[in-house]
């Protein structure tokens, strides 16, 4: 009788550790996804900010050609006059 007793609370325990176990592997595997996407969303991130650095450094390239090619011909002009 204490044998079956012991038995059956050694199997309701062993039950009861492997679903609370499967639900800790289960989170477990949820917060990785997340921390995954996270990090897809960083590297997206920083792959934003390279271009709009790249585009702003042309845009200022642009710029100071734009600048210098008025004061030539602004310099052009002065002469002429």
């Amino acid at each position: 009788m204490v044998k079956n007793l012991t038995i059956g609370l050694f199997v309701i325990i062993t039950i009861t550790l492997l679903i609370f176990g499967h639900s800790q592997w289960k989170k477990a595997k949820i917060a990785e996804s997340e921390l995954n996407r996270v990090k897809q969303i960083v590297k997206e991130q920083q792959k934003i900010g390279e271009f709009e650095k790249k585009l702003a450094d042309k845009q200022t390239e642009r710029l100071q050609k734009c600048e210098k090619k008025n004061q030539e011909l602004e310099l052009k002009l002065a002469l002429k006059n």
